[in-house]
């Protein structure tokens, strides 16, 4: 299935499935789709990590 939504770079990074942003009247381009999930994550240990590390930093200040 082909992604319909579409983001707007230059201007103000808004999302939207038209071809021209709502926001800014720039001319958007197809985004990305996320990453696919697998079971055999290699680096998920690393990613969790870092995010526990950020929250904790953050609870900190």
């Amino acid at each position: 299935m082909k992604s319909l939504i579409r983001k707007c770079p230059p201007r103000c990074g808004a999302y939207t499935m038209r071809e021209n942003c709502p926001q800014c009247g720039g001319l958007t381009m197809m985004a990305l789709p996320p990453p696919r999930y697998s079971e055999k994550d290699r680096f998920q240990r690393y990613r969790l990590r870092e995010l526990v590390s950020d929250g904790a930093e953050q609870d900190r200040n």
